[in-house]
């Protein structure tokens, strides 16, 4: 179990491995009975309440936002340059991911952000770098009409 801020993540494996335990001692005690019923009701309960939990509870989003960034090159200082960007801004980066290919660099950050302005604020701040070709970034649960109704993003970003 890894407590997170306010969330307990890996309750379902911990106690999974706990049944597995147990459906292990009954098999060694010759209680095979036991064991092939308490595997189907595992079963049913793992497999079967997940369907029915996706299909009547709203999946929430993470809160983490996907910008990526598409660049001529990352030679010199240009991921130290994207980090600034969004430590200027006030934005802490989750996840950096970089990947060079023959004509094309592309930086993925995962971060957190609170509101749009800031969003629109950062895209047009990255934007400006020098020799970034694009940036995208993923728009999630109404953040889109968002954008276009305050007319922060232009078109081709």
């Amino acid at each position: 179990m890894q407590p997170e801020t306010s969330r307990v993540k890996g309750l379902t494996t911990a106690a999974t491995i706990w049944l597995l335990a147990a459906i292990g001692m009954a098999c060694g005690a010759g209680l095979l009975v036991v064991a092939v019923a308490t595997t189907l009701m595992a079963l049913v309960v793992l497999v079967g309440l997940r369907l029915v939990e996706r299909r009547l509870l709203p999946r929430q989003p993470s809160g983490v936002q996907h910008i990526t960034i598409e660049a001529a090159s990352i030679a010199g200082q240009f991921i130290g340059q994207v980090c600034d960007t969004f430590a200027d801004a006030g934005i802490s980066v989750e996840r950096l991911e970089v990947r060079a290919e023959q004509e094309i660099a592309t930086v993925k950050v995962g971060c957190r952000l609170s509101d749009v302005t800031t969003l629109a604020h950062l895209i047009g701040e990255l934007r400006a770098l020098p020799g970034v070709r694009a940036v995208h970034t993923d728009l999630h649960g109404g953040r889109m009409e968002n954008l276009a109704l305050a007319g922060k993003l232009d078109d081709d970003s």
